[in-house]
């Protein structure tokens, strides 16, 4: 579970059920709270009030205004400069927000495979192996496949075409794997 968002000179901790009641524990670098929801991750202030969403839908990572009104959250079509300001992003230009966007959003993403994998009792070594035509059991495969890692339950054509989703590659590189010689190997092995 994610625990921090750092965004430039912010440190956001995840919330409590209720925003209002999250402890910081006197810790003066925490700017707010967070919460993950099934399209994005909402983003509160010390006091527990939302008012900025950011999308992570697959291709779509952007942070927007949001703020609390009787009918639930209500989302902008993009930042005031208060909602920047109170990110920490007032200062960054259109893509480097964006690519903050999706940094954050493919950690979750990350680490939401990590877990579902550890639910199933496999690990990213296991994907690895995997991705490098070792012998993987069904039960690997549909684990890869329900964490998000691949596109298809069976994770690699018989000619050793690996079928990792875009999560799947890029918590490959992430991790320090290249592609070299029809292998995933670490980055440090890739370059002798």
């Amino acid at each position: 579970m994610t625990r921090q968002i750092n965004t430039p000179g912010k440190k956001w901790i995840a919330a409590a059920k209720d925003p209002g009641t999250t402890q910081t524990h006197d810790d003066p670098s925490v700017s707010g709270f967070f919460k993950i929801t099934s399209g994005g991750v909402v983003f509160y202030d010390l006091q527990g009030i939302p008012f900025a969403f950011l999308v992570t839908r697959p291709g779509e990572n952007f942070f927007v205004t949001c703020s609390l009104t009787e009918g639930g959250l209500r989302y902008m079509f993009s930042t005031s400069s208060k909602t920047e300001e109170l990110l920490g992003i007032d200062g960054l230009t259109y893509s480097e927000s964006a690519n903050l966007a999706t940094e954050i959003s493919e950690s979750i993403a990350c680490e939401k495979a990590i877990s579902t994998l550890a639910a199933f009792g496999f690990n990213f070594d296991d994907f690895v192996d995997m991705a490098n035509r070792k012998t993987t059991s069904d039960l690997a495969h549909q684990a890869f496949f329900k964490a998000g890692m691949t596109v298809a339950p069976r994770g690699i054509e018989d000619d050793g075409y690996l079928l990792a989703s875009r999560l799947g590659r890029v918590m490959l590189f992430r991790n320090g794997y290249q592609y070299a010689n029809g292998l995933w190997i670490a980055s440090a092995e890739a370059a002798a």
